[in-house]
Protein backbone atom coordinates (compact mmCIF):
# COMPACT_ATOMS: atom_id res chain seq x y z
CA UNK A 1 0.00 0.00 0.00
CA UNK A 2 2.85 2.38 0.81
CA UNK A 3 4.45 1.78 -2.59
CA UNK A 4 1.17 2.45 -4.36
CA UNK A 5 0.55 5.66 -2.45
CA UNK A 6 4.07 6.82 -3.26
CA UNK A 7 3.62 6.08 -6.96
CA UNK A 8 0.23 7.76 -7.11
CA UNK A 9 0.90 10.81 -4.91
CA UNK A 10 4.61 11.63 -5.17
CA UNK A 11 5.87 14.38 -7.45
CA UNK A 12 6.89 13.25 -10.95
CA UNK A 13 10.63 12.51 -11.24
CA UNK A 14 11.08 12.87 -7.48
CA UNK A 15 13.52 10.64 -5.63
CA UNK A 16 10.64 8.96 -3.78
CA UNK A 17 8.96 8.09 -7.06
CA UNK A 18 12.17 6.67 -8.52
CA UNK A 19 12.76 4.51 -5.44
CA UNK A 20 9.16 3.29 -5.45
CA UNK A 21 9.34 2.20 -9.10
CA UNK A 22 12.69 0.51 -8.46
CA UNK A 23 11.33 -1.33 -5.42
CA UNK A 24 8.21 -2.41 -7.30
CA UNK A 25 10.38 -3.78 -10.11
CA UNK A 26 12.51 -5.74 -7.63
CA UNK A 27 9.46 -7.25 -5.91
CA UNK A 28 7.98 -8.23 -9.28
CA UNK A 29 11.14 -9.88 -10.58
CA UNK A 30 12.72 -11.47 -7.50
CA UNK A 31 11.67 -14.09 -4.97
CA UNK A 32 13.34 -12.53 -1.92
CA UNK A 33 9.97 -11.38 -0.54
CA UNK A 34 7.32 -13.45 -2.35
CA UNK A 35 4.71 -12.53 0.24
CA UNK A 36 4.78 -8.94 -0.99
CA UNK A 37 4.11 -9.98 -4.57
CA UNK A 38 1.37 -12.36 -3.43
CA UNK A 39 -0.48 -9.35 -2.02
CA UNK A 40 -0.66 -7.87 -5.52
CA UNK A 41 -2.95 -10.69 -6.63
CA UNK A 42 -5.59 -10.27 -3.91
CA UNK A 43 -9.11 -11.39 -4.75
CA UNK A 44 -10.76 -8.05 -5.59
CA UNK A 45 -8.18 -7.24 -8.26
CA UNK A 46 -8.07 -3.59 -7.18
CA UNK A 47 -4.46 -3.71 -5.99
CA UNK A 48 -3.30 -5.31 -9.22
CA UNK A 49 -5.17 -2.75 -11.32
CA UNK A 50 -3.62 0.12 -9.36
CA UNK A 51 -0.13 -1.29 -9.88
CA UNK A 52 -0.68 -1.81 -13.60
CA UNK A 53 -2.19 1.66 -14.01
CA UNK A 54 0.76 3.25 -12.20
CA UNK A 55 3.19 1.47 -14.53
CA UNK A 56 1.24 1.98 -17.75
CA UNK A 57 1.06 5.75 -17.30
CA UNK A 58 4.80 6.53 -17.81
CA UNK A 59 4.95 4.19 -20.82
CA UNK A 60 1.89 5.76 -22.43
CA UNK A 61 3.26 9.26 -21.83
CA UNK A 62 6.60 8.18 -23.30
CA UNK A 63 4.91 6.79 -26.42
CA UNK A 64 2.69 9.86 -26.73
CA UNK A 65 5.71 12.18 -26.65
CA UNK A 66 7.37 10.19 -29.44
CA UNK A 67 4.17 10.27 -31.48
CA UNK A 68 3.93 14.04 -31.03
CA UNK A 69 7.56 14.53 -32.04
CA UNK A 70 7.19 12.37 -35.14
CA UNK A 71 3.92 13.96 -36.24
CA UNK A 72 4.38 16.11 -39.32
CA UNK A 73 8.16 15.92 -39.19
CA UNK A 74 9.63 18.72 -41.30
CA UNK A 75 12.90 19.10 -43.20
CA UNK A 76 12.97 22.85 -42.54
CA UNK A 77 15.98 23.45 -40.30
CA UNK A 78 14.41 25.57 -37.49
CA UNK A 79 11.42 23.25 -37.16
CA UNK A 80 13.61 20.18 -37.61
CA UNK A 81 15.79 21.13 -34.65
CA UNK A 82 12.74 21.77 -32.49
CA UNK A 83 11.24 18.40 -33.36
CA UNK A 84 14.54 16.64 -32.77
CA UNK A 85 14.66 18.23 -29.33
CA UNK A 86 11.14 16.96 -28.58
CA UNK A 87 12.12 13.49 -29.69
CA UNK A 88 15.21 13.47 -27.47
CA UNK A 89 13.16 14.81 -24.54
CA UNK A 90 10.80 11.85 -24.83
CA UNK A 91 13.62 9.61 -23.60
CA UNK A 92 14.32 11.66 -20.46
CA UNK A 93 12.28 9.25 -18.35
CA UNK A 94 13.70 6.11 -19.94
CA UNK A 95 14.85 4.70 -16.58
CA UNK A 96 11.35 4.83 -15.09
CA UNK A 97 9.93 3.40 -18.32
CA UNK A 98 12.47 0.57 -18.10
CA UNK A 99 11.39 -0.29 -14.56
CA UNK A 100 7.72 -0.09 -15.57
CA UNK A 101 8.17 -2.38 -18.58
CA UNK A 102 10.08 -4.93 -16.51
CA UNK A 103 7.51 -4.77 -13.70
CA UNK A 104 4.55 -5.24 -16.02
CA UNK A 105 6.11 -8.10 -17.95
CA UNK A 106 7.25 -9.89 -14.78
CA UNK A 107 3.86 -9.61 -13.09
CA UNK A 108 2.04 -10.69 -16.24
CA UNK A 109 4.33 -13.71 -16.67
CA UNK A 110 4.13 -14.64 -12.99
CA UNK A 111 0.35 -14.34 -12.99
CA UNK A 112 0.34 -17.57 -14.99
CA UNK A 113 1.29 -19.46 -11.81
CA UNK A 114 0.68 -17.04 -8.94
CA UNK A 115 -2.65 -15.37 -9.79
CA UNK A 116 -5.08 -17.70 -8.03
CA UNK A 117 -8.11 -15.54 -8.76
CA UNK A 118 -7.34 -14.73 -12.38
CA UNK A 119 -7.43 -10.99 -11.76
CA UNK A 120 -4.76 -10.20 -14.37
CA UNK A 121 -6.86 -11.68 -17.16
CA UNK A 122 -10.34 -10.84 -15.85
CA UNK A 123 -9.56 -7.15 -15.28
CA UNK A 124 -8.21 -6.77 -18.82
CA UNK A 125 -4.75 -5.93 -17.51
CA UNK A 126 -2.95 -8.51 -19.64
CA UNK A 127 -4.32 -7.01 -22.85
CA UNK A 128 -3.62 -3.46 -21.65
CA UNK A 129 -0.02 -4.33 -20.81
CA UNK A 130 0.63 -6.10 -24.10
CA UNK A 131 -0.99 -3.31 -26.15
CA UNK A 132 0.97 -0.59 -24.37
CA UNK A 133 4.32 -2.36 -24.72
CA UNK A 134 3.74 -3.18 -28.38
CA UNK A 135 2.71 0.40 -29.13
CA UNK A 136 5.78 1.75 -27.33
CA UNK A 137 8.03 -0.64 -29.24
CA UNK A 138 6.57 0.38 -32.60
CA UNK A 139 7.14 4.04 -31.69
CA UNK A 140 10.76 3.47 -30.66
CA UNK A 141 11.42 1.41 -33.77
CA UNK A 142 10.03 4.26 -35.87
CA UNK A 143 12.78 6.43 -34.38
CA UNK A 144 15.29 3.85 -35.55
CA UNK A 145 13.98 3.66 -39.09
CA UNK A 146 11.68 0.66 -39.05
CA UNK A 147 8.42 0.75 -41.00
CA UNK A 148 5.33 1.18 -38.84
CA UNK A 149 2.59 0.20 -41.29
CA UNK A 150 1.35 -3.41 -41.67
CA UNK A 151 3.67 -5.44 -43.91
CA UNK A 152 2.94 -8.36 -46.26
CA UNK A 153 3.59 -11.71 -44.59
CA UNK A 154 6.50 -12.56 -46.90
CA UNK A 155 8.37 -9.39 -45.94
CA UNK A 156 8.31 -9.95 -42.18
CA UNK A 157 11.25 -11.06 -40.07
CA UNK A 158 14.89 -10.07 -39.56
CA UNK A 159 15.72 -9.97 -43.28
CA UNK A 160 13.17 -7.21 -43.85
CA UNK A 161 14.80 -4.66 -41.53
CA UNK A 162 16.18 -1.62 -43.30
CA UNK A 163 17.87 1.02 -41.17
CA UNK A 164 18.23 4.59 -42.38
CA UNK A 165 20.97 7.13 -41.71
CA UNK A 166 18.88 10.23 -41.36
CA UNK A 167 15.63 11.05 -43.05
CA UNK A 168 12.37 12.75 -42.36
CA UNK A 169 8.83 11.49 -42.11
CA UNK A 170 5.51 12.78 -43.29
CA UNK A 171 2.26 12.70 -41.42
CA UNK A 172 0.77 9.21 -41.61
CA UNK A 173 3.94 7.74 -43.06
CA UNK A 174 6.65 7.95 -40.42
CA UNK A 175 10.17 6.95 -41.41
CA UNK A 176 13.55 7.23 -39.71
CA UNK A 177 14.17 10.28 -37.56
CA UNK A 178 17.11 9.43 -35.38
CA UNK A 179 20.70 9.62 -36.51
CA UNK A 180 22.39 6.24 -36.62
CA UNK A 181 25.67 7.69 -35.41
CA UNK A 182 26.95 6.63 -32.03
CA UNK A 183 25.64 8.10 -28.82
CA UNK A 184 22.68 10.26 -27.95
CA UNK A 185 19.20 9.44 -29.10
CA UNK A 186 20.21 6.42 -31.15
CA UNK A 187 21.76 4.67 -28.14
CA UNK A 188 18.78 5.45 -25.90
CA UNK A 189 16.30 4.27 -28.52
CA UNK A 190 18.18 1.02 -29.11
CA UNK A 191 18.41 0.39 -25.37
CA UNK A 192 14.72 1.05 -24.80
CA UNK A 193 13.72 -1.13 -27.76
CA UNK A 194 15.77 -3.96 -26.27
CA UNK A 195 14.10 -3.58 -22.87
CA UNK A 196 10.59 -3.57 -24.33
CA UNK A 197 11.32 -6.44 -26.71
CA UNK A 198 12.71 -8.55 -23.86
CA UNK A 199 9.65 -7.73 -21.74
CA UNK A 200 7.26 -8.84 -24.45
CA UNK A 201 9.17 -12.05 -25.02
CA UNK A 202 8.95 -12.78 -21.29
CA UNK A 203 5.15 -12.64 -21.48
CA UNK A 204 5.04 -14.64 -24.72
CA UNK A 205 7.21 -17.33 -23.16
CA UNK A 206 4.83 -17.64 -20.20
CA UNK A 207 1.66 -17.73 -22.31
CA UNK A 208 3.04 -19.22 -25.53
CA UNK A 209 0.58 -22.13 -25.72
CA UNK A 210 -2.43 -19.88 -25.15
CA UNK A 211 -1.22 -17.26 -27.62
CA UNK A 212 -0.57 -19.81 -30.33
CA UNK A 213 -4.07 -21.21 -29.81
CA UNK A 214 -5.51 -17.68 -29.99
CA UNK A 215 -3.56 -16.94 -33.16
CA UNK A 216 -4.80 -20.15 -34.77
CA UNK A 217 -8.39 -19.29 -33.84
CA UNK A 218 -7.94 -15.67 -35.00
CA UNK A 219 -8.76 -14.44 -31.50
CA UNK A 220 -5.36 -12.96 -30.69
CA UNK A 221 -6.67 -9.42 -30.94
CA UNK A 222 -9.65 -10.17 -28.71
CA UNK A 223 -7.63 -11.67 -25.86
CA UNK A 224 -4.29 -9.86 -26.01
CA UNK A 225 -4.91 -6.47 -27.63
CA UNK A 226 -7.16 -3.91 -25.91
CA UNK A 227 -10.41 -3.76 -27.85
CA UNK A 228 -12.12 -0.46 -28.55
CA UNK A 229 -9.05 1.48 -27.53
CA UNK A 230 -6.90 3.19 -30.14
CA UNK A 231 -3.19 2.54 -29.58
CA UNK A 232 -1.12 5.58 -28.60
CA UNK A 233 1.10 4.83 -31.59
CA UNK A 234 0.47 2.50 -34.51
CA UNK A 235 -2.78 0.71 -35.31
CA UNK A 236 -4.56 -2.40 -34.06
CA UNK A 237 -3.46 -4.22 -37.22
CA UNK A 238 0.18 -3.29 -36.64
CA UNK A 239 0.07 -4.46 -33.01
CA UNK A 240 -1.53 -7.78 -33.92
CA UNK A 241 1.03 -8.36 -36.65
CA UNK A 242 3.83 -7.42 -34.26
CA UNK A 243 2.56 -9.81 -31.59
CA UNK A 244 2.36 -12.58 -34.19
CA UNK A 245 6.06 -12.08 -34.89
CA UNK A 246 6.85 -12.42 -31.19
CA UNK A 247 4.84 -15.63 -30.95
CA UNK A 248 6.90 -17.04 -33.81
CA UNK A 249 10.07 -15.70 -32.15
CA UNK A 250 10.86 -13.61 -35.21
CA UNK A 251 10.63 -10.13 -33.67
CA UNK A 252 14.05 -8.49 -33.64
Amino acid sequence: EYILETLELSDPRSLMQYLAYQDLCAVSECNLEPWRRAAFFEESGETYKRIVTACLKPLEEFTSKIAEALEGFSSEKPELLSQQFKLAAAFNDSQICTWCARTLSSLTARSRQEDRYGVAQLTGCNAAVMSTLLSALVAVEACLGKKTNPQPAHSLGPASIKWANFSTGRKGNVTAIASTQRGGLHTKAFSMADVIRTSIYQMVSAFEHDMRANAKASSLEKNWISEGRKPVFGSQAVLVQKLSLFIEYRAV
